[in-house]
């Protein structure tokens, strides 16, 4: 059985170095033992990780402990190019220099998620390891799951935007 666990998220919380990355990693690494995670995916990518000057996330960290698969599932700078993939402040900017409507770029911004979303599903099939784990940004929660439910793959919502416990 296809089954993903979903954990939406702060992209901070992805790098090691973050305050709540240990509290991030303890939630993630519950999740694999109680759902037998086989492999780790997640909205992130190695130009993003060299942006940040980082070499690995959490996501990964966990993946070699647990000896199981990881994969950077998000399109690289390059891919993103070739599909007109723009990230939502450049889109935003662009709908204010031209006059957009709000719903406009609204609509703009969903059809780039979508593009990255189909990306991230299609990685996640191709790494045909299940159950598998992914972490996104929160924003992708609700229609990543629909996305990969229509495709036959059953989801279990973890988090819709996971954040530290306070105190």
């Amino acid at each position: 059985m296809k089954l993903i666990v979903l954990v939406g998220t702060r992209h901070a919380f992805q790098y090691p170095e973050i305050n709540a990355s240990d509290e991030f990693r303890l939630f993630l690494e519950k999740l694999c033992d109680q759902h037998g995670v086989r492999a780790i995916g997640e909205e992130l990518s190695e130009d993003a990780l060299a942006e940040k000057q980082k070499t690995s996330s959490v996501c990964r960290e966990i993946a070699v402990s647990l000896n199981i698969a990881h994969h950077y599932c998000d399109p690289s700078l390059e891919q993103r190019k070739a599909q007109c993939v723009l990230q939502e402040n450049p889109i935003r900017i662009d709908g204010w220099l031209n006059g957009w409507s709000p719903e406009k770029i609204e609509q703009e911004i969903r059809a780039s998620y979508s593009i990255r979303e189909h990306y991230w599903k299609n990685q996640l099939e191709i790494l045909d390891l299940w159950p598998a784990l992914f972490v996104c940004g929160a924003e992708h929660v609700v229609h990543f799951h629909e996305l990969v439910e229509k495709h036959g793959i059953e989801v279990i919502i973890a988090a819709y935007d996971w954040e530290p416990r306070l105190g």
